[in-house]
């Protein structure tokens, strides 16, 4: 029952994120400067590479060893630029919704759905965590996304699918 309130909570933080002010506390972040991806405001997600899907390779500035907090499967995301849909899994549960990409500016729709199961551990909380702060992105070689706080990286994906062909 606790974990069903748990995230039944982290579900809410999901949906209300998208507004909130973000802050970073952590001495050991990454930092990605903006000057190393030349992004213009015209330049869409088809052109930064983003469609497809991305697997989780690093929680940066994590105390928890990344194989401990996701034993099993490693969490993905999957940008579809057309519908701008963005799904993936958590490790555990799924999410769905929608984002907006403005330059290398990335925003959440008002919320994602998320299923409900119960999980183990608390890797699912610290990636959703993440995920809400996230409003930046920056490719690198079209094969590592980060999303950043700002120009503070907070998860690091390897793109592991391409773009869907329609």
């Amino acid at each position: 029952m606790k974990k069903v309130i748990l995230l039944s909570a982290l579900l809410v933080m999901v949906l209300a994120s998208c507004n909130c002010s973000k802050t970073t506390s952590s001495s050991s972040a990454k930092s990605v400067e903006p000057s190393s991806a030349p992004v213009s405001s015209n330049t869409s997600a088809e052109e930064m590479d983003l469609e497809g899907t991305w697997e989780l390779v690093s929680i940066v500035s994590e105390t928890l060893p990344f194989k401990d907090l996701f034993p099993g499967q490693k969490p993905t995301i999957v940008f579809d630029a057309r519908p701008k849909q963005v799904s993936g899994s958590t490790s555990c549960n799924t999410y769905t919704g929608s984002y907006a990409l403005d330059g290398r500016a990335l925003s959440f729709g008002n919320g994602m759905a998320m299923t409900k199961m119960a999980c183990q551990g608390n890797g699912e909380a610290v990636y959703v965590e993440r995920l809400n702060k996230a409003n930046m992105i920056f490719i690198k070689d079209q094969s590592t996304l980060m999303l950043l706080d700002g120009n503070t990286a907070l998860l690091e994906f390897k793109k592991i699918m391409g773009a869907k062909s329609y």
